[in-house]
């Protein structure tokens, strides 16, 4: 017999997840992220990329204690759910989106205090950011269309 933790949630709970605060609070800060991600390293020099510099560290810093908690919250639900194609991205996006989340924090740290941004880690923050901006966008997607 299946176990129950790992069945799908019923449509009433299912909806009821979608529509939490917290999960649109964190789309929404994701999709902020990722695009003024792009934006400041595609055109990092005009005026524009620059505010969508600050935009993007002023949500990124807002974002990370509502971003863990629906994490937490998210992997408790989805912990013991069989291995399928959907977990594995869920799984890849949440790894990558922490490492973008750690790797944004020094960077950030970085460049408030020191003289300048190690290159390492701003690669580490754009190579992170950009994939799991991407896998992000998919699992929520594929779990919105289940």
């Amino acid at each position: 017999m299946p176990d129950s933790d790992a069945a799908p949630l019923p449509p009433p709970e299912r909806d009821a997840a979608w529509r939490s605060p917290l999960t649109a609070l964190v789309l929404g800060a994701v999709l902020h992220l990722g695009a003024t991600g792009l934006w400041s390293w595609i055109d990092p020099l005009s005026r524009g990329g620059q505010v969508q510099l600050l935009a993007h560290t002023a949500v990124g810093i807002l974002a990370l204690l509502p971003w863990a908690r629906y994490q937490w919250i998210h992997l408790a639900r989805t912990w013991r759910k069989p291995l399928s194609h959907h977990l594995v991205l869920g799984w890849a996006s949440g790894v990558l989106l922490l490492a973008a989340m750690a790797s944004g924090a020094v960077v950030t740290v970085q460049a408030g205090w020191g003289t300048r941004v190690a290159p390492a880690w701003h690669a580490l923050h754009l190579g992170t950011g950009l994939a799991s901006f991407a896998l992000a966008a998919v699992h929520s997607l594929v779990a919105a269309v289940k």
